[in-house]
């Protein structure tokens, strides 16, 4: 997990264009 910080970055960025309750808290988080 703490190996690439950068691809966790980049996740939340899509996470964040999409509109999904599991995701939400994602965002939230």
């Amino acid at each position: 997990m703490s190996n690439d910080p950068a691809p966790v970055l980049e996740r939340v960025t899509v996470l964040h264009g999409h509109t999904s309750p599991e995701t939400a808290y994602v965002v939230e988080n």
